[in-house]
């Protein structure tokens, strides 16, 4: 007993946390509920019936679950016959429930509840009536039976639309609604549709007038306030007709054609047709409808499908034309000869039912017709053309013959054409028979080439029936000294030779310059043209090895040294002032000295001893005075003499080499 009693207590406290919590410790908002409703806790609350009102009831709000089994909102009961559930056993009442392998126990407030009532969140429809409730404190799911009666269907209806002409005004009418509004719908306006646009009233009743005659489908939508939405509905009873009719208005047309158009151009002698369409444009039937057609100059009536031709001019009466109603005639006609410019035609219709003048209208159709043609040929473009008989005297048209083709040999462009006749004849210096375009072979002897040519420029100068004239041949050109290929007829000229040996290269002396030369073998003038081993093509050159200036050939100059070589100079005797000696010196050196004979070098002339006592006379103080000339002059340098005779031996000596 005491483990029932705590369980008891348990679920009633504020902030349950105890094992009989569906929710441990209770919900404090319905989105932490919505985070907590899985596993057993889902279990239970589908089991209860209340799950699946969690997540889609339109309202939420708070209210309290009592001890003597009700849910109350705001102090208003809105569920009896409450039953709350739980995870434990309570004595007194519990009934056990399993769904899904989740087992709870069911039980009223009455038996599980200590305090007169419990907060918790109650769901509710959007009328207010009763979906469930959860406890706060211990987030356990409540049912029960509601007590919220379901509020009245609104009801709305369009019952009658009452269209009254209005007496005293034409066409005028009043157009009353009567409808129905009630459970909470209220009308709110009324849109009447007249027949040609719709009008908007707050009014049951409004008036409208027509300028028309017609039928008119009028109509009126009432919009009804229902449940918060403005919802337009009407019905057959309220939709009807307004006929307005028209005033007599009697009306006739005609129209007038030509094979179906307002203009034609026709031919001479070739039938062509006049229609005539009356119609009855008023709103009245029409009688005695008199139609009437007379034909213009130039024009002739032949026949009409319907009514009489007397005098060119036709006639029908139509008994009766209903409104709406047209009647169509054909009247065929031709016309016989030309006439220059347009031709009208007129047709009238005219009836006593329409009042007014005679006729009642009138309408036309014009023709025109061509000019006689005739072909002639016209020279300017050598065509046979269809000109207009007044043309015929231009002098570009002449008998069709003159365009009959003819083939011609075009002597501008050397192609064979085909041109009229008149062309041909007129232009004879241009076109010639076609044989003269015909391809010939000729010889161009101005550029030595075989050439196709038209035969009509074969006679020219330039050209030889010969082709061997364009043959090529080799010849030796005299002024170039070249052997060249030439057409046969060019190889006349002066210039050229058969023989081609003449334009052989040979070597020559040209005794003129000396030099050995290359020459083409007609050049070579005997007179100045020698062999090449000719003495009179040789140079005196310097052989180093003998020092003797020989004769080589001009090509082997380089092999030697120039004549003038120091190898190959002679020795010449030259005095040598410094030294007063008789020097040997080579030729290109001898400009540095004087001349062997110069002053410089001669010796003095010899003092006669007088007859005084003999002294020694020293060797060296009278060789000093004598040139040292040559062999002799050196020896007796070296040995010295000891008397005058000796000093003039060798003074004569020197004098004689």
């Amino acid at each position: 007993m005491l483990g029932l009693v705590v369980a008891d207590s348990l679920e009633t406290q504020a902030g349950d946390c105890s094992s009989n919590s569906v929710v441990k410790c209770g919900v404090s908002s319905v989105g932490q509920l919505k985070q907590k409703y899985h596993g057993s806790t889902k279990n239970i609350f589908d089991g209860m019936g209340v799950g699946k009102h969690i997540n889609t009831a339109p309202k939420v709000v708070n209210g309290y679950v009592t001890r003597s089994n009700t849910v109350t909102v705001d102090g208003k009961v809105v569920a009896t016959n409450a039953v709350s559930a739980g995870r434990q056993y309570i004595h007194g009442g519990s009934i056990k429930r399993i769904h899904k392998g989740t087992k709870y126990y069911e039980r009223a407030p009455s038996v599980s509840f200590r305090s007169s009532q419990l907060s918790a969140f109650v769901f509710l429809s959007k009328d207010g009536q009763f979906l469930g409730a959860v406890l706060k404190d211990c987030g356990n799911p409540v049912k029960g039976k509601n007590t919220v009666p379901k509020p009245p269907t609104p009801v709305y209806s369009c019952d009658e639309l009452k269209v009254e002409a209005i007496a005293g005004k034409e066409n005028n009418y009043r157009f009353t609604t009567r409808a129905t509004a009630k459970n909470g719908a209220s009308i709110v306006k009324y849109v009447y549709n007249f027949g040609g646009g719709t009008y908007t009233s707050s009014s049951s009743s409004v008036t409208h007038g027509y300028s028309k005659p017609g039928t008119y489908n009028v109509s009126v939508t009432p919009t009804f306030r229902v449940n918060g939405k403005n919802i337009p509905k009407t019905s057959d009873a309220c939709k009807g007709t307004v006929t307005i009719k028209e005033k007599a208005a009697p009306g006739v047309s005609i129209e007038k054609t030509v094979n179906g158009k307002e203009h034609e151009k026709v031919e001479i002698g070739k039938p062509f047709n006049y229609e005539v369409t009356v119609a009855n444009t008023g709103n009245v039937d029409l009688k005695d409808v008199a139609v009437s057609d007379k034909a213009p100059n130039g024009v002739t009536f032949k026949s009409a499908d319907k009514g009489s031709i007397e005098s060119n001019t036709w006639n029908y009466t139509i008994p009766t034309l209903a409104k709406g109603e047209s009647a169509s005639f054909k009247i065929t006609a031709v016309m016989k000869d030309y006439q220059e410019g347009t031709i009208k035609n007129t047709a009238c219709v005219e009836t006593p039912t329409v009042p007014g003048g005679n006729p009642d209208d009138c309408d036309d159709a014009t023709i025109e017709t061509d000019e006689p043609t005739i072909k002639r040929c016209d020279i300017e473009t050598g065509e046979i053309v269809t000109i207009k008989k007044s043309q015929a005297s231009n002098p570009r048209y002449v008998d069709e013959s003159e365009c009959a083709p003819v083939e011609r040999c075009d002597l501008e462009t050397n192609e064979i054409v085909t041109i009229s006749k008149h062309k041909a004849e007129e232009d004879k210096t241009r076109y010639v028979d076609k044989s003269q375009c015909e391809p010939v072979k000729r010889c161009d002897v101005n550029t030595g080439v075989i050439v196709t040519i038209p035969k009509h420029r074969a006679g020219a100068s330039r050209y030889t029936e010969d082709l061997t004239q364009c043959e090529p041949v080799e010849r030796c050109d005299t002024t170039t000294n070249t052997v060249v290929t030439i057409p046969r007829f060019q190889a006349g000229d002066a210039k050229y030779t058969t023989d081609l040996s003449q334009c052989e290269d040979v070597t020559r002396c040209d005794i003129t310059t000396g030099k050995i030369v290359t020459i083409a073998k007609n050049e070579v003038d005997e007179s100045k043209h020698v062999s090449a081993d000719d003495d009179r093509c040789k140079v005196d050159v310097c052989e180093p090895e003998s020092g003797e200036i020989i004769k080589v050939k001009r090509d082997d100059e380089d092999k030697y040294l120039p004549v003038d070589s120091k190898e190959c100079q002679k020795d010449v005797r030259v005095c040598n002032p410094e030294t007063k000696q008789i020097i040997t010196v080579k030729e290109s050196e001898a400009g540095n000295y004087e001349d062997e004979d110069s002053d410089s070098c001669k010796p003095v002339e010899p003092v006669e001893p007088k007859e005084e006592p003999k002294e020694e006379v020293k060797v060296e103080s009278v060789a000093t005075q004598l040139p040292q000339t040559g062999v002799t002059g050196t020896i007796g340098s070296i040995l010295g003499l000891g008397s005058l005779t000796a000093a003039t031996y060798y003074y004569l000596a020197s004098r004689r080499m």
